[in-house]
């Protein structure tokens, strides 16, 4: 049993604080829900445009619990994995050792580059957010969908 959990405790990471503020500054805005029923009884019924755009699971997740610290402690180790990173991250390498100069990526034990991605550390676990995570976790399709036979009269139309 002692085993299994010292070698759980290294595969923890601890990333850099990449944001210099204190994490008590930091305030978390929690999304509102819009009252659909409300907007429905005023005259726009924009839940058949939702479903259609494949947001209706999207706002039925908004009600889930949110969590602000581990929001904050995200947010504050939180860094931009882009293009220029990756060239950033080849470059150290090199300066680390010039021997490294002229060899791919995957010479350099260096994951290629296929994304922008944001990079974390929560709780000590490795966290990395695309769109395709955000298509995820809001239930959408990471494409747009649009509605065609929209009838002539309906405010939505312009």
């Amino acid at each position: 049993m002692a085993e299994s959990s010292s070698s759980q405790a290294n595969s923890l990471q601890v990333g850099p604080i990449t944001m210099p503020l204190d994490k008590k500054n930091l305030k978390v805005l929690v999304e509102c829900l819009v009252g659909f029923e409300s907007i429905k009884r005023n005259g726009f019924d924009v839940i058949p445009y939702l479903v259609t755009q494949g947001f209706d699971d999207y706002f039925r997740m908004l009600n889930g619990p949110l969590y602000r610290e581990l929001v904050k402690e995200l947010w504050v180790r939180a860094e931009v994995y882009d293009e220029d990173a990756a060239k950033m991250e080849k470059w150290e390498k090199i300066v680390e050792n010039p021997s490294q100069k002229g060899k791919t990526r995957k010479q350099m034990s260096l994951e290629e580059f296929k994304k922008t991605e944001i990079r974390s550390v929560v709780m000590g676990i490795r966290v990395t957010i695309t769109e395709e995570v955000i298509s995820m976790v809001a239930k959408c399709s990471n494409s747009r969908k649009f509605q065609s036979k929209v009838k002539k009269n309906s405010p939505w139309v312009k």
